[in-house]
């Protein structure tokens, strides 16, 4: 079942209509009225918040880094098995 170009516009708008919280800097969709993850938190649970938005940046980095040098292994050794054919 194909929905064509039609459906692949609509999809990309629905992503665009998103909006930044000035609060917590997490997207949200444009169209809730107040943001899902911290409009109900108090200061010490924002702060919480933001504490595990930081901690989970910084593991999703040291990931990306990881996935990289992988890679990077994996070339050198298809490149060193290439050589020895």
């Amino acid at each position: 079942m194909s929905f064509g170009m039609g459906w692949k516009a609509w999809q990309l708008s629905k992503l665009k209509r998103r909006t930044t919280c000035p609060r917590c800097s997490l997207k949200y969709a444009a169209t809730l009225a107040r943001c899902p993850h911290c409009s109900e938190l108090d200061s010490a649970g924002l702060v919480e918040l933001k504490l595990w938005i930081e901690q989970n940046q910084q593991a999703n980095a040291r990931l990306g880094k990881t996935f990289v040098y992988l890679a990077l292994l994996l070339v050198i050794g298809l490149i060193l098995l290439n050589s020895r054919a």
